[in-house]
C-alpha cells in the first residue's frame, strides 16, 4: 500500500481517537493495537507520535482554531472540530507534512465523516491558520499558482 494512503489510515484512526476523547473516555483504552485490529495498513509510527503528542496540546490548538472561527467552538460538530484539531496540529507541529496535504486530508476526512458541506468550512478556517502560521510556505505556492 502507498505512503499516502496508509498516512490517510493514521489520520482516520486520530480523528476517531480524538472524537472519542471528546466525549470524555479515557484515553489508556485507546491503544494503537486496538485500532489495528481493522486490518487496513496504517503508518504506526505516525499514529504513535501523534497520539502520545495531541492531547497535551489540545488547549493551544482550540485556542489558534477559535481565533479563525466564525461561531463559539462549542456550536461546531465534534466530527469537524475533531478534523480541525488534527490538521491544524500537523499544519502546526509536522513541517515534514505540506500544508496543502493537510488541507485535502482535513477535507477527505470531514466529507467522510462530516456534514455535507462541512469541508468547505475546514478548508477556509485551515487555509487561515496556514496563512498566518506557515506564511513562507503559503506565499510559496501562492506564487507557483501564477
Amino acid at each position: 500500500m502507498a505512503r499516502a494512503e496508509t498516512r490517510y489510515n493514521s489520520r482516520e484512526l486520530l480523528l476517531k481517537l480524538i472524537f472519542q476523547w471528546e466525549y470524555g473516555n479515557s484515553l489508556s483504552m485507546y491503544e494503537v493495537s486496538e485500532f489495528g485490529g481493522s486490518g487496513e495498513s496504517y503508518d504506526k509510527d505516525y499514529y504513535k507520535e501523534i497520539a502520545n503528542d495531541i492531547f497535551s496540546k489540545i488547549n493551544d490548538l482550540d485556542e489558534i482554531i477559535i481565533g479563525f472561527l466564525d461561531r463559539d467552538i462549542s456550536a461546531m460538530s465534534k466530527v469537524e472540530l475533531a478534523v480541525l484539531r488534527l490538521a491544524s496540529y500537523e499544519i502546526l507541529y509536522r513541517d515534514d507534512v505540506p500544508f496543502k496535504v493537510c488541507i485535502d486530508q482535513a477535507a477527505r476526512l470531514n466529507k467522510k465523516f462530516g456534514t455535507e458541506q462541512g469541508h468547505k468550512y475546514i478548508n477556509a478556517v485551515l487555509d487561515s491558520i496556514v496563512q498566518q502560521h506557515r506564511k513562507i510556505e503559503y506565499l510559496a505556492a501562492k506564487g507557483k499558482k501564477k
